[in-house]
């Protein structure tokens, strides 16, 4: 079939739609294009930047600095593992002194007190809410 027999009994307004879309599609592959290629060029790797000249003075001042913040470290680290020892030193001694007490008040006999008897205690409680 012939695409003239197609286009002749179509209505101009169909036809100008399916011209419409296809011009919108060619624009829209013509965009994507330019963006790819505007993309590419931007993320071309760039000529590599001569690195500078290293000074061995300035390497050194680094490194001295390194290990004096070390060193800083070990005498902080040194006073807490002082202070930390003291303190548990501190610790067992009270819990030295606690168990001895403890044990003092153990070995005594504890006061004895006399029993109330229960019968007394419920009379006791009928008593109050009779009153009352």
């Amino acid at each position: 079939m012939p695409i003239a027999d197609l286009i002749l009994p179509a209505d101009w307004k169909i036809l100008l739609g399916g011209a419409a879309a296809i011009v919108g599609l060619a624009f829209l592959i013509l965009l994507i294009a330019l963006t790819y290629r505007r993309s590419a060029r931007d993320s071309a790797v760039p000529a590599k930047a001569e690195q500078p000249v290293r000074c061995p003075r300035r390497d050194w001042e680094i490194v001295t600095s390194i290990a004096l913040a070390g060193l800083s470290q070990v005498e902080a680290a040194l006073a807490l593992h002082a202070r930390a020892a003291e303190r548990v030193d501190a610790a067992e001694y009270a819990l030295g002194r606690l168990l001895t007490e403890c044990a003092t008040i153990m070995q005594s006999p504890a006061p004895r007190r006399r029993p109330v008897p229960i019968l007394a205690r419920t009379e006791h409680r009928f008593a109050e809410a009779l009153a009352a």
